[in-house]
């Protein structure tokens, strides 16, 4: 008599701090998808590392790197501002505070100011349409 055993168990690979992860276990660990991690890499805002079956390494670090770039873009920042960003960049999770930086956020700023004082022009318009002539 002979058993066959089904052996085709999907198992969760298990991160070891510092070694290096595959993509899918850095967007795990950052909280994005795996299709965000390989966009910033092939923007160069991630270091890694290929494999000789054509995976990419990254290392640990690049957990910080991958939150920092999300904070950068959720203050409205582009990748190519983010990327001229990136000697600032230091492994802290805090904001980066370098001259380009600066420059960035005050970019940011004037963008901002401007899109605010356009909708109030509309907005404006819109309340006089709404109001009755007499």
């Amino acid at each position: 008599m002979t058993v066959w055993l089904d052996v085709s168990v999907k198992v969760k690979s298990i991160y070891c701090e510092g070694a290096p992860m595959l993509i899918g276990e850095l967007a795990e660990q950052a909280g994005v998808t795996t299709r965000m991690v390989r966009h910033y890499a092939n923007a160069g805002l991630l270091a890694n590392d290929r494999n000789s079956n054509g995976y990419r390494d990254f290392g640990d670090d690049q957990v910080v790197r991958v939150r920092q770039i999300q904070a950068l873009l959720g203050l409205g920042l582009t990748v190519a501002q983010i990327s001229d960003l990136l000697p600032c960049l230091s492994d802290a999770r805090e904001t980066p505070s370098c001259p380009a930086a600066r420059r960035a956020f005050e970019q940011r700023l004037h963008s901002i100011d401007a899109q605010i004082d356009a909708l109030s022009s509309v907005r404006s318009r819109i309340a006089e349409t709404l109001t009755p002539s007499v």
